[in-house]
């Protein structure tokens, strides 16, 4: 081999290399698996660089070039696949056949020879392409030449001797290196690429991640000019992107709020610190205050501070809720501090955390001197007894949460000094374990209602007394009759028992039907006492007693409506009764009571113009005229008292 022959495929290597790397350079956005359409033009681009290498050829005679189209070839069927490398083969082909020469046959076989073998290496190799190793370039590359030191054999016999004894060693010395090199750097180039590749991707991931967030996040320089606003934040302000980016962050901001935040983030940038974080209101576009919570941390370039970058969220509703807490425990406070009730929080150990001045002033003792814990019911509850009644029920109290039923107790406290005064307490246990009481000073209502209750009690026994009086008033003037009163309020009292009403109203009844015929005192004896029927008129005096009962007591302050009752004792269900007529409902149910008990009562005793008609007569009657001139309830009540428990009408 000659220095020439040597020289020239040098040349010619370094011209594959040269056009390879501008190639490189051109199609360095081109991925190796593409569409058809993109790897035609990839074939269309290698058969341009292999054309170009083989109008450079080095000459070994008249019609025998040699050149590095096989190693261009051969790469491409290994790189860029099937059709990419079939464009370039034939383009190569074509122009190897219009160059001509005894080698043009040779030649087109090389260019087909290489790259079938990088098209079946290519597809029988298992692991990618990124991961081929240079020495694996290295055999392909012999391979290739080998193949192509083969193809000569097509040329005659003596020709083929001729040039396989010049070119065997330059080019397997050369050309499986040249492949070998070339292929390092599309491997390289398929490494950057897939770095990229991976690299736009998790940019890609990290900005939808960043943008669609729940989270507000942005960016500003070190001026507080937003950079960056995602799409939370956005929507929170009500901004777009083009109005939003190089907006001044403090602009957003309450105005009265300002100052503080430019002097919080301009500590935070002097000092250099990292995840602080604040709370700020801004304004947003419509004019909306809205509350943000951020984590701010400092952009640093070079060392230099470049800017802010912060993640915040919207914490309007925690705000509202917070100011609504703060408002309510300074009512709470005031009402505290300005209510007559002792109120205190007392913490899981006993000791009084909270008391208001109106407990100070019941009890005498503040917050440095009360007493805790059992050293309290020691000192308020002197007698053993009532202390272990007190411990026992504050105990229950304490394990009464979940329910919060407040249940009132009254002791008699021993305060400081020694004092003794009757507390409500009103106890109720926390979630938190604490538990908080209300004390209620009742020493002066108690007092009080003791008095009221020894002058009620008098005012009842001279209303007692009273009513006797008058009952006895009206059977002197009514011999015949005397005990009809006691009996029928006896029996009105029974019924109403029978019933189960309450004794208030039982008393009532009781007492009216004492004096129910006080009307009576306005009648004239003799019509009272007269032995026989009466007539028309007598009769119409008779009936009017009611109503003089009526206003004989109408203004007699009493407990019960006496004078109503009275008034109606003689009305009837349907209104057939006297004086007005009433009916059903109109009719209080005392009288509907009374009535029953004086009706059985007068038809089963004696009077002037009769005998006794019995009980049995009278019960008869009650249960006729039972849902018609009488209660229907009532008059069950009635019949059951007499048939079933044995009620007398004598009886107390």
């Amino acid at each position: 081999m000659d220095a020439a022959t040597f020289l020239g495929l040098v040349q010619n290597a370094a011209l594959l290399l040269a056009v390879a790397f501008v190639f490189d350079v051109v199609a360095s956005r081109w991925r190796t698996e593409q569409s058809s359409f993109q790897q035609a033009t990839v074939g269309l681009a290698i058969g341009a660089i292999g054309i170009t290498i083989m109008m450079t050829p080095w000459t070994f005679m008249p019609g025998i070039v040699f050149d590095t189209r096989s190693v261009l070839i051969g790469l491409s069927g290994l790189f860029f696949g099937s059709l990419s490398a079939a464009i370039a083969m034939i383009m190569t082909a074509i122009f190897r056949f219009y160059q001509g020469g005894i080698g043009a046959w040779t030649g087109i076989a090389v260019i087909l020879t290489s790259g079938l073998i990088g098209i079946a290496w290519r597809r029988f190799r298992r692991r990618p392409l990124a991961e081929i190793a240079w020495w694996e370039l290295y055999l392909f590359g012999m391979v290739v030449h080998l193949g192509m030191l083969g193809m000569m054999l097509t040329l005659p016999w003596a020709t083929a001797l001729r040039v396989l004894s010049n070119i065997t060693l330059p080019v397997i010395l050369i050309y499986p290196l040249a492949t070998a090199l070339l292929g390092v750097l599309m491997v390289n180039r398929l490494r950057h690429k897939q770095v990229d590749d991976a690299l736009r991707e998790s940019e890609k991931r990290y900005r939808a991640l960043i943008e669609n967030a729940g989270d507000i996040m942005f960016k500003t320089d070190a001026t507080g000019h937003f950079t960056f606003v995602n799409q939370a934040g956005r929507r929170i302000a009500g901004y777009d992107e083009q109005e939003v980016i190089g907006k001044e962050y403090w602009s957003l901001l309450r105005p009265d709020v300002r100052e503080d935040a430019i002097r919080f983030f301009g500590l935070q940038f002097v000092k250099g610190q990292q995840n602080t974080y604040s709370e700020f209101p801004i304004i947003s576009k419509d004019g909306r205050e809205i509350w943000l919570g951020q984590n701010t941390s400092l952009l640093v370039e070079d060392g230099v501070v470049s800017g802010f970058q912060a993640t915040a969220r919207d914490i309007t509703d925690r705000k509202k809720v917070e100011e609504a807490l703060q408002e309510s425990e300074e009512r709470f406070r005031t009402l505290s501090d300005k209510t007559p009730l002792g109120m205190t929080l007392i913490g899981i150990d006993g000791r009084y955390e909270y008391m208001n001045p109106a407990f100070m002033k019941i009890f005498g003792y503040d917050l440095s001197d009360i007493p805790t814990g059992m050293e309290w019911f020691r000192t308020a509850f002197p007698d053993p007894e009532n202390r272990q009644k007190a411990i026992a029920a504050w105990k229950e109290d304490l394990n009464n949460y979940p329910n919060l039923e407040i249940r009132p107790r009254i002791y008699e406290v021993s305060c400081k000094g020694g004092g003794l005064r009757t507390i409500l307490f009103r106890s109720v246990a926390l979630p938190s374990g604490k538990q908080f009481i209300i004390y209620e000073d009742i020493t002066d209502r108690e007092q009080a209602e003791k008095q009221l209750k020894d002058t009620l009690e008098s005012l009842r026994k001279a209303m007692g007394a009273t009513t006797q009086v008058m009952a006895a008033a009206v059977e002197a003037r009514d011999p015949y009759t005397a005990g009809h009163q006691t009996r029928s309020a006896n029996l009105a009292r029974a019924i109403a028992t029978e019933m189960e009403l309450p004794q208030d109203m039982i008393e009532g009844i009781r007492v009216a039907g004492s004096i129910h015929d006080i009307g009576k005192l306005s009648i004239p004896a003799e019509i009272l006492s007269k032995p026989t029927k009466l007539s028309d008129l007598e009769f119409a005096l008779i009936k009017e007693h009611a109503r003089r009962g009526f206003e004989m007591l109408k203004d007699v302050e009493s407990p019960w409506p006496l004078a109503e009752i009275v008034y109606q004792h003689h009305e009837r269900i349907d209104g057939s009764g006297y004086p007005r007529n009433l009916k059903g409902e109109e009719i209080c149910l005392e009288a509907r009571i009374l009535t029953v008990a004086d009706v059985v009562e007068a038809m089963a005793s004696h009077r002037p113009y009769r005998p006794g008609l019995g009980i049995d007569v009278a019960l008869n009657q009650i249960e006729k005229n039972s849902g018609i001139f009488y209660d229907s309830t009532v008059a069950d009540a009635c019949v059951r008292l007499f048939r079933e428990k044995d009620f007398k009408l004598d009886e107390a």
